[in-house]
């Protein structure tokens, strides 16, 4: 996903507020810039959301950031992830996890059911009052479609998606969340599946779950699971030719890489909504992002890696593509690792 709409981020930093934190202090605390809070078209890029999705967890102790009349105490999900992931199939994962939030008396509700010959993955609010702008539901559903995609390690996309209350005026970004088409009005709150979805096997292991739910929620801002698409075939012949440092082919020899002419390959890449500069920018950040997250090599060393004659220069790409410092970055990660 690109940046993250201004909708979103301003109604996180709204329901904060109603719990009396201060929504200055917390842009500040994150190093987002405070003038955003008076721009109501203002983005943040996905490393700031997530931080400051984070943030707003732990300072509320609320999986629900407020949207709902009981709070979800932090690590529900974590601990419904679990108690699920020996399921055989997603029929019993989502009815486990489902029966998890009941036991917790939360306020809302959600469920895998067939409608049809269809599979909806269904979400309920109970305490409408609190959400009168419907953030629950939506990142509820973007929440549960990610964890089936990660579970799976498939790319799952939604029949389409509706809900049960008329069209939002943001609701241009419902698209970009739920990438299928979307109808409103409509009986429920959910993403409509095939009905092979409640057959898919969770297949991710004890210690790959765990690995996730410390990375929360920074990979739930990509759909996750195996990739077919011209941009990941590119990223991983890129990362295979580099050992010792980032190597990239020009636009000549990675189209003759792929066996394709330069043109057809600009034209797949165009068709993608991307570039190959741009996709060099995207490892080049990956890539350190990975580093600085899973390794102990210095700043130094990574800048080299990734191409950079100095960290100064890492230093200001890294600046750009998250709004941290390398060394900000991995010192969040280690906290939140702790």
């Amino acid at each position: 996903m690109s940046d993250i709409p201004a909708h979103y981020f301003h109604i996180a930093l709204h329901s904060a507020k109603r719990k009396g934190l201060r929504p200055a202090a917390i842009c500040k605390a994150l190093n987002i810039d405070v003038a955003k809070l008076d721009d109501p078209t203002s983005t943040v890029t996905n490393q700031e959301f997530s931080n400051l999705w984070r943030y707003l967890w732990d300072a509320m102790d609320d999986e629900f950031l407020g949207f709902t009349q009981r709070p979800c105490k932090r690590g529900t999900f974590a601990t419904a992830c679990k108690l699920a992931r020996r399921s055989t199939n997603f029929a019993h994962f989502f009815k486990e996890m489902t029966r998890f939030y009941t036991l917790v008396d939360s306020d809302i509700i959600m469920s895998l059911e067939a409608v049809d010959d269809k599979q909806a993955l269904s979400v309920v609010n109970h305490a409408p009052s609190y959400d009168i702008q419907h953030f629950s539901i939506e990142y509820i559903l973007f929440y549960w479609h990610r964890l089936s995609c990660w579970f799976s390690n498939q790319k799952i996309k939604p029949l389409y998606a509706e809900f049960a209350y008329p069209e939002p005026a943001h609701s241009e970004v419902y698209k970009l969340l739920f990438q299928c088409p979307i109808h409103f009005n409509r009986e429920r709150n959910a993403l409509i599946f095939n009905d092979n979805f409640k057959d898919l096997q969770p297949i991710r292991s004890r210690s790959e779950l765990y690995d996730f739910l410390n990375s929360l929620p920074d990979d739930f801002l990509s759909i996750p699971g195996k990739d077919s698409s011209l941009e990941t075939r590119i990223k991983i012949l890129i990362l295979k030719q580099s050992r010792e440092h980032l190597k990239f082919p020009t636009l000549e020899q990675l189209a003759d890489s792929l066996h394709m002419s330069r043109t057809s390959l600009g034209r797949k890449l165009a068709a993608e909504n991307t570039s190959y500069r741009h996709l060099k920018e995207l490892i080049r950040r990956d890539l350190t992002m990975d580093k600085l997250s899973r390794s102990n090599m210095n700043i130094a060393d990574i800048a080299q890696l990734v191409g950079f004659s100095e960290s100064a220069s890492l230093n200001r790409a890294f600046k750009n593509w998250t709004g941290l410092t390398p060394q900000q970055f991995r010192g969040q990660k280690n906290s939140n690792a702790k």
